[in-house]
């Protein structure tokens, strides 16, 4: 994870996007509710996961750590 925040920005939930996140039913758990907003918020790519399974719901692709580095090697 040390080396996957070198070059990625990690980033926080404001008031408006918790309460957003609150109120959708797409996703069973409400973290992953607010990683969604948080990462739809800054137009992010992908979200990164050990838990890929909860976003397949998702319109930003959930990887997990590991695949994130193997796509910035290729």
């Amino acid at each position: 994870m040390a080396d996957i925040c070198s070059f990625l920005k990690v980033i926080g939930a404001n008031h408006e996007e918790v309460l957003n996140a609150i109120r959708m039913t797409e996703f069973k758990d409400f973290e992953d509710c607010l990683q969604y907003k948080c990462a739809d918020s800054v137009f992010a790519d992908y979200i990164v996961t050990r838990n890929t399974v909860d976003f397949s719901e998702s319109d930003i692709q959930a990887v997990l750590p590991e695949d994130l580095m193997k796509l910035f090697k290729d």
